[in-house]
């Protein structure tokens, strides 16, 4: 066939590329050039791509492989080490962003990461989830303080309280909130 020079972008398993060329490209890793032999199943089959290409034609196609964005995996399929461990991702993400005074970007990013940690049955929850979970509301919390969103604010500290009763940061920002939830309805 002839040459394309262009940029092709495509997303496997979309039927956007033949599937000689989707299986390729996921063999190979970014800035990786490469020459497949393609057999005719894989390409355009017993049909071809007429004119050009004529019917049980195989092809050989030269890629590079500019640049690709990787498929999340979604939370069910995760196992609780990759849930944790980008709970954690999450957290520090977060924390970059409170830091550039990005408070509502934090939030989400916070929320995104207890995500992952919700999706833990309670039997498989470890004393490194309850950490990552406690630190991610209270996390929240501060933000939301920051922006004067009291009630949503309490509502992260008292699921920490529902959880661990005994967590005194938890209380303090907690009775903080009621000091201004009060104020603010005089």
């Amino acid at each position: 066939s002839n040459s394309r020079t262009s940029l092709f972008k495509f997303t496997i398993g979309a039927e956007q590329a033949i599937k000689g060329l989707e299986m390729a490209v996921q063999s190979m890793k970014k800035g990786e050039k490469a020459e497949f032999e393609v057999d005719s199943k894989y390409a355009f089959g017993e049909k071809g791509l007429q004119p050009k290409i004529p019917p049980n034609e195989s092809l050989r196609i030269e890629v590079e492989l500019v640049d690709f964005v990787a498929k999340k995996k979604p939370i069910m399929d995760m196992t609780i080490d990759e849930k944790l461990k980008s709970s954690e991702e999450h957290k520090i993400k977060g924390n970059e962003q409170f830091k550039a005074k990005l408070l509502k970007e934090a939030i989400e990013t916070y929320k995104e990461g207890l995500s992952f940690l919700d999706s833990i049955l309670e039997i498989e929850q470890s004393e490194t989830h309850k950490q990552l979970w406690t630190s991610l509301h209270l996390n929240c919390c501060v933000c939301l303080n920051t922006l004067g969103n009291w009630s949503e604010s309490k509502k992260h500290s008292d699921k920490v309280i529902a959880v661990s009763y005994t967590h005194l940061r938890a209380h303090e920002t907690r009775e903080e909130l009621v000091c201004r939830l009060m104020l603010e309805k005089k």
